[in-house]
């Protein structure tokens, strides 16, 4: 069952699906309608799944079920998986690359760039361990609003840092 995500569970389980480039505001709206359409009908042992999504900063794709009434299971996460996978494809770019870093520049902007990019820009000083970095590595939904987006130095990206 689709929820607004302002109102699910601060606890609710979260999955950050990174974007491999910037989404437009077309390929948001597509989203809209995709991740409307399969979370209204995404179950879980023929369970309906109190589910949410959001798209962060034209560069993430948030999706939120809150597990105290029916939590997902391996089926209804491949479903996920495959709904994700396709929703990409759909739109020419990945959500499943995980070797990409999601960063803010000086002037705010949203920069995301291969790890081996940002490994070169921390060793020329074009960024730094004090560069706000987008950690995908959360798990619940109240961390998105203090731990998303933090410096560089708190997350594992610091070992290229040094």
């Amino acid at each position: 069952m689709l929820v607004s995500f302002d109102t699910i569970q601060e606890d609710a389980r979260i999955w950050i699906f990174p974007s491999s480039r910037l989404l437009t505001n077309q390929d948001v709206e597509k989203i809209n309608h995709s991740c409307s359409s399969f979370l209204t009908s995404w179950t879980a042992h023929k369970m309906d799944l109190n589910a949410a999504f959001k798209v962060v900063d034209h560069a993430f794709l948030v999706i939120s079920v809150d597990e105290q009434m029916t939590g997902a299971s391996g089926c209804s996460l491949d479903k996920l998986h495959q709904f994700v996978k396709e929703l990409g494809a759909n739109l020419s770019v990945s959500f499943l690359e995980r070797l990409n870093v999601t960063f803010l520049s000086e002037d705010e902007k949203v920069n995301i760039l291969p790890i081996k990019e940002v490994e070169s820009l921390l060793q020329n000083a074009t960024i730094s361990p004090s560069t706000i970095v987008y950690d995908v590595t959360l798990l619940v939904k109240g961390d998105l609003d203090t731990k998303f987006k933090v410096p560089l130095r708190e997350t594992w990206i610091n070992r290229y840092a040094i």
